[in-house]
């Protein structure tokens, strides 16, 4: 949740950008949850000594988090258990938050919390010790860094003018150096590198300089690692367990790119960037070529009307379920062998506009191909299903 609270003039520290261009150029090379990801590593285990409270930490329970995700209801980072006197056991919801402006107090609340662990049942009941059973909930706190961006945000008159503003007695403040934070991460060494364009010298003496210089190293890391991938990769985006992997041959591939686009004039962070927007512009305008033609060419319609005439129930919930299963699967399986043959292409020494002039040539062969598919898909099913069964789409075939 980006809300506009901070003039470009109210915070020196951000050299005169906007904090929202900032982050939008860091969101090429997913800065932000590159950051709030070292946010927990480096916070996380400080809280039970900084809190003097034993906590259960479900930052670190990847697969309980995903699944608390699709129930719809909010999580925090931590669980904080503490014992007082007369009262028995307290839980209180702790978030970390490397940037308090996407807080929100619910997030910390005691409700949200009670509420989390009625539907978390026993699944989340598990993680917690023996002696929780009726133990009393709380409202929690953020943890923080304590950096002045944060501490501009608190007296924001936009968080002031929220109806439960985020206070100082709900954060909790933790001084974090520059260099330890943001050297293990990728898009450092161009952050200092965009610096030292900049005639900057040391930013790590100076947290929100290095914050501003990494949103920018890390945006300009995404950029050129995109401009090694072709367009047909297999996947867009990082996987959580990659977010903090820093390998070093990315960042000499990142840095050879930029030592180019310097060599050919752009002698500042912002001339750097300026030419990276324009090479992202391209790129992007390829990327959506390649989705349309990604789009599945046998529409839903199509296949309803192929699924009624090999004698499918199309107007039961059970039938509209196996047709839209079997849908799904298609658009996956088109998408994946589309990306495949586009790699062959290139391979075979074709451009990224030329690879997509060919696919999109072939749109009404794919169409055949893809309701043979779909009628050996649809056919498995029906012919599977037992009366008072719900449809199920069959597994993958092996590929080749």
């Amino acid at each position: 949740m980006f809300r506009r609270w901070l003039r470009r003039s109210e915070l020196p520290a951000l050299l005169g950008w906007d904090l929202w261009m900032l982050r939008e150029i860091a969101s090429w090379g997913d800065g932000g949850r590159r950051l709030g990801a070292r946010w927990e590593e480096v916070a996380g285990p400080r809280i039970p000594s900084i809190l003097g409270v034993r906590t259960v930490d479900l930052w670190r329970e990847r697969s309980i988090t995903r699944w608390l995700g699709t129930l719809g209801v909010r999580n925090p980072d931590a669980v904080a258990l503490g014992v007082v006197p007369g009262r028995g056991t307290v839980l209180r919801p702790i978030d970390l938050k490397f940037t308090l402006d996407t807080a929100e107090h619910d997030q910390v609340s005691a409700p949200v919390l009670t509420r989390l662990l009625e539907i978390g049942g026993d699944r989340l009941a598990g993680l917690l010790p023996e002696g929780c059973d009726g133990a009393t909930v709380e409202d929690g706190l953020f943890v923080a860094p304590a950096r002045p961006l944060n501490v501009a945000y608190l007296r924001s008159k936009v968080n002031c003018a929220q109806s439960r503003p985020i206070l100082a007695a709900d954060v909790h403040l933790i001084a974090i150096d520059a260099e330890e934070f943001h050297a293990p991460l990728p898009g450092w060494s161009l952050a200092r590198r965009l610096a030292s364009l900049d005639r900057r010298g040391d930013i790590s003496s100076d947290f929100e300089v290095a914050s501003t210089y990494y949103l920018l190293g890390v945006g300009v890391f995404g950029a050129a690692m995109a401009e090694r991938r072709t367009i047909f990769a297999e996947r867009d985006g990082i996987p959580d367990d990659e977010l903090l992997r820093n390998d070093p041959s990315d960042e000499e591939a990142a840095e050879t790119i930029v030592t180019a686009s310097i060599a050919g004039g752009e002698r500042s962070s912002r001339a750097i960037l300026r030419n990276f927007e324009r090479r992202r512009a391209v790129r992007k305008e390829l990327v959506g070529r390649r989705r349309t033609i990604e789009q599945l060419p046998y529409g839903f319609k199509a296949l309803n009307g192929d699924a009624r005439r090999i004698g499918m129930d199309t107007e039961s919930p059970a039938g509209q379920a196996a047709i839209r299963s079997v849908h799904r699967r298609l658009t996956q399986d088109y998408r994946v062998r589309l990306r495949e043959r586009g790699r062959a292409l290139m391979v075979r020494g074709l451009s990224e506009t030329e690879t997509l002039d060919r696919l999109a040539s072939s749109a009404q062969i794919e169409r055949r191909t893809l309701r043979r598919d779909a009628l050996d898909l649809l056919s498995a099913v029906l012919g599977e299903v037992s009366p008072g069964e719900s449809p199920q789409c069959p597994p993958p075939r092996p590929a080749g």
